[in-house]
């Protein structure tokens, strides 16, 4: 992975939100990165994980 990309370009690469589903009081969102790699994120760590990729 190409470690200059900008903040947009790597947004644009990183996660697609291909669900939500709801756990009590967790929202957690199955997202998919561009690698086809399927993880399950919560609602809480999202912007946390997201903030990380302004650089």
């Amino acid at each position: 992975m190409n470690d200059t990309l900008n903040a947009s370009e790597a947004r644009k690469k990183f996660y697609q939100i291909m669900d939500e589903v709801n756990f009590g009081f967790n929202t957690v969102r199955i997202v998919k990165s561009n690698d086809n790699n399927v993880v399950m994120v919560s609602k809480k760590n999202w912007l946390k994980l997201w903030n990380q990729l302004v650089f």
